[in-house]
């Protein structure tokens, strides 16, 4: 069976003007030689400490950033959706308007109206659907970006710390979520540092240093392999 998605030999880099500096720029490398995996019915959790690349990962396999070399191949009919701070919403349309436009890019097609009435009650959003999203707590935003990309289909959902905002009973809500959909087939990668989390729910993890994948394997050894890094 072929993985929804696989990685090879990815780099990314950027240039940047260092401060202090009229004139020139610096090349800065944030990712090398990543090479991955994503098979159905998973969740594949990626940790490593601050400033190692995993947000850059995320939102390369997201298609928000081009990769500086090697390639990124998708196997499935529905592109990856990222549910991160500060991607995906317009803050000049209503939550209604964004819904319908992060629909519509996922799938090709309007939601009919039974896609919307369960994308409501899902999210937990109510009639502040029509407000417009920059006065959305984060919560809420999360909330109605991950009902929106259930309600898509979409084969691979990316979360980026997303989803830790909300009451007790929602967050439940999504971790039996988590479970029927990768019955389903549906897979997510997630960055995240809550460890609880990771050791009840991930089916894999990967832990990345420098930029680079520096364990890819069993939950618990992963975890392990993380606690290393941060205290060597």
């Amino acid at each position: 069976m072929n993985p929804l998605v696989q990685v090879e030999s990815l780099d990314f880099e950027y240039f940047y003007k260092p401060p202090k500096r009229s004139f020139g720029l610096t090349k800065k490398r944030v990712l090398s030689d990543i090479n991955l995996s994503l098979n159905k019915s998973e969740i594949l959790v990626i940790l490593g400490k601050n400033g190692c690349g995993k947000s850059t990962l995320l939102r390369l396999l997201g298609k928000i950033y081009k990769p500086s070399s090697g390639f990124i191949k998708y196997n499935g009919d529905r592109s990856p959706k990222l549910l991160a701070p500060g991607v995906g919403f317009m803050n000049d349309l209503t939550g209604m308007e964004n819904l319908v436009f992060s629909f519509s890019l996922m799938t090709g097609m309007l939601p009919t109206q039974d896609n919307i009435d369960r994308i409501i009650e899902y999210s937990e959003i109510g009639t502040r659907l029509e407000e417009p999203t920059s006065i959305y707590s984060s919560g809420m935003r999360s909330r109605l970006a991950f009902a929106t990309a259930l309600e898509s289909s979409s084969e691979v959902v990316l979360i980026d710390e997303a989803l830790g905002a909300g009451d007790d009973s929602f967050r439940r809500k999504v971790n039996l979520t988590y479970k029927r959909k990768i019955e389903e087939g549906m897979s997510f990668v997630v960055v995240t540092h809550n460890l609880n989390w990771v050791k009840n729910h991930a089916t894999r993890v990967l832990v990345m240093d420098d930029g680079k994948i520096c364990y890819d394997g069993p939950t618990i050894d992963g975890i392990e392999h993380f606690c290393e890094l941060l205290d060597p």
